[in-house]
C-alpha cells in the first residue's frame, strides 16, 4: 500500500542489507525482537514518555531510543549475553554511541550550508521499509509481524520519518568532513606493519550478476481473487457490518488504516480512495499486493481515514512452475549467446539490478547466500551460467563475471585493501578527536539507567 512497495523486494536490496548490515549505527529502521535468556532490566519496563536516560544540548535521549537502538545492534551482531553485567555494559556502549550521534546532529544542524530535501528523506525511508520487508519471504508475513508490533506499514514510515531526516543530515554533515581524509603510502606501510597479524588473507571471491524472474500470480489466479472480492463487497454494499466483514474475510493488513495523505499511498489506492465520500464503500481495487475493500470513514482537507478489506493475490504451484520453464528458456538463450545485459534489462523483476546489467557485485564464496551456493563454486568460470537458483523472491539465473582466488595479504597483492583499511582507521581517529573536542563544549548528562 505505501508508495512506491513491490509485491516482492528486490534480492539486491536484500543482499545489500545483508553485506551494510553494520555500516551505520544510526539507522534505526527495525521491528524489535525480543533476545533469549538475559533481558534488558530498566528498559523494557520503562514508560518512554517519561524516562530520560541521558541529554546531550537540548535533546534528550528517551529509553524507547535506547531500547530499540540496544535491540537493533543486537539482532545485527549476533549478541547473546551470558550474565546480566554482559547486557549492562553493552546497553552502555550502545547509550555512548547515541550520545555521539546527537553530537553530529547538533553540528550538522547550526551548518547552515546543509539541507535535506523531501524527495531523499522519502527515497531513504522506501529504501530501509523494502529492507525490513526483504527479510521475510512474502509481503503478508511482513505484514503480520509488523501487526504483533501494534503496527502498520504507515505508522512505521512515520515513526521514523523524522529519524531518517535527521540521519541524512548528519551523514552529509560527515560526509564533507570526512572528504578530504587520504593516506599517504609511508601511513599505509605503517599501518600493515603493525596490524598485519589482524589483516585476513583474501578469500577466494566472485563477481557475479544475476537475473531474477519472481513468481507472480498469473491473470486467472488473479481473476479469482477478484470475484471473492467481488462478491464480499456486496455484502458490504447490502448492509454488513463492514467491521464483521474484516474479521471473516480480510487477510493481515486489512482493518481501520488511520488518516492517510494522498503521498502516503500508490497511486492506484489513492484513486480510489480519496474519490470516496464519507460512509462510501469502494469496488474491488487493484493495487501491486492485491485486492482491497475500502471503506471512507472521516475526511480533512488533506487526509481521509479509510478501513478495508484486504484480499492478497499469491502465487500458486503452476504459477511457479510456470515461472521456472521461463527461467529455463532464458538460461538456454543465453548459453547460444543471448547478451546477458539486454536479458537483465528486459526480463529480470529485480529494479535495482536491471538498469546495471544485473550486477550484484563481489562475494567471497563463504559469504554467497545460500540459495547461490548450491550452483556457485571455486571450479566456476568467467562466463559461466548456471541456475536456476531458486529465493524466497523467485528464481535466479547467475553469470560469473570475474574471480579472485584465494591469497595471502601482502603490501604488493593487497595494497588498495590495505589503504582502504588505513583511511577507515585514521578517519575513525579523527572521529573520536572531533568527539572529544565536542564533549567538552556541549551539555551532556547521563542517568542511571535503573
Amino acid at each position: 500500500m505505501t508508495k512506491n512497495r513491490k509485491k516482492q523486494n528486490s534480492f539486491s536490496s536484500f543482499l545489500s542489507m545483508k553485506k551494510s548490515a553494520l555500516k551505520s549505527i544510526a539507522m534505526t529502521m527495525f521491528i524489535v525482537w525480543s533476545l533469549p535468556v538475559y533481558s534488558f532490566a530498566g528498559i523494557e519496563n520503562a514508560d518512554p514518555l517519561e524516562k530520560i536516560v541521558a541529554r546531550v544540548g537540548n535533546y534528550p535521549i528517551l529509553i524507547s531510543e535506547l531500547a530499540n537502538q540496544v535491540q537493533l545492534l543486537a539482532m545485527q551482531t549476533g549478541f547473546k549475553p551470558t550474565s546480566q553485567s554482559d547486557v549492562s555494559k553493552f546497553q552502555e556502549e550502545v547509550l555512548q554511541q547515541l550520545v555521539n550521534e546527537k553530537l553530529f546532529l547538533i553540528a550538522a544542524q547550526q551548518d547552515t550550508t546543509l539541507r535535506v530535501t523531501e524527495q531523499e528523506i522519502t527515497r531513504d525511508l522506501d529504501r530501509q521499509i523494502e529492507q525490513i520487508s526483504g527479510r521475510f519471504p512474502d509481503e503478508e508475513s511482513f505484514l503480520q509481524a509488523l501487526s504483533s508490533e501494534g503496527l502498520t506499514v504507515r505508522e512505521l514510515r512515520r515513526k521514523f520519518y523524522p529519524e531518517i531526516e535527521n540521519r541524512l543530515l548528519k551523514d552529509k554533515f560527515v560526509s564533507r568532513k570526512l572528504t578530504s581524509i587520504s593516506v599517504s603510502r609511508q601511513e599505509v606501510t605503517e599501518f600493515f606493519n603493525e596490524f598485519r597479524d589482524s589483516i585476513p588473507d583474501q578469500p577466494a571471491s566472485i563477481r557475479i550478476a544475476h537475473i531474477l524472474l519472481r513468481v507472480d500470480a498469473s491473470g486467472v489466479t488473479a481473476d479469482s481473487v477478484r470475484d471473492v472480492a467481488r462478491r464480499i463487497r456486496k455484502k458490504a454494499v447490502a448492509g454488513a457490518r463492514f467491521d464483521d466483514l474484516i474479521a471473516t474475510f480480510s487477510a493481515p493488513g486489512g482493518g481501520d488504516l488511520g488518516f492517510l495523505r494522498r503521498e502516503e499511498v500508490t497511486p492506484e489506492f489513492a484513486s480510489a480512495a480519496f474519490a470516496l465520500r464519507v460512509g462510501d464503500i469502494s469496488g474491488a481495487v487493484r493495487t501491486g499486493v492485491g485486492y482491497h475493500i475500502f471503506k471512507c470513514m472521516a475526511r480533512t482537507d488533506d487526509s481521509i481515514n479509510v478501513k478495508q478489506i484486504f484480499f492478497p493475490v499469491n502465487a500458486t504451484p503452476d504459477d511457479t512452475l510456470r515461472t521456472l520453464r521461463k527461467t529455463d528458456s532464458l538460461m538456454q538463450e543465453l548459453r547460444n549467446g543471448a547478451p546477458f545485459a539486454e536479458v537483465a534489462k528486459e526480463f529480470s523483476t529485480d529494479d535495482d539490478t536491471r538498469r546495471t546489467e544485473g550486477e550484484l557485485g563481489w562475494y567471497a564464496l563463504s559469504d554467497l547466500p545460500e540459495e547461490f551456493k548450491g550452483v556457485l563454486t571455486e571450479e566456476s568460470s568467467v562466463g559461466d551460467i548456471v541456475g536456476p537458483a531458486e529465493s524466497a523472491f523467485g528464481f535466479h539465473i547467475i553469470k560469473v563475471l570475474e574471480k579472485r582466488y584465494a591469497k595471502e595479504v601482502s603490501l604488493e597483492n593487497s595494497y588498495d585493501q590495505i589503504r582502504e583499511l588505513a583511511r577507515r582507521r585514521k578517519t575513525d581517529e579523527l572521529i573520536t578527536d572531533w568527539v572529544t573536542k565536542r564533549k567538552k563544549d556541549t551539555f551532556i548528562e547521563i542517568r542511571p539507567i535503573d
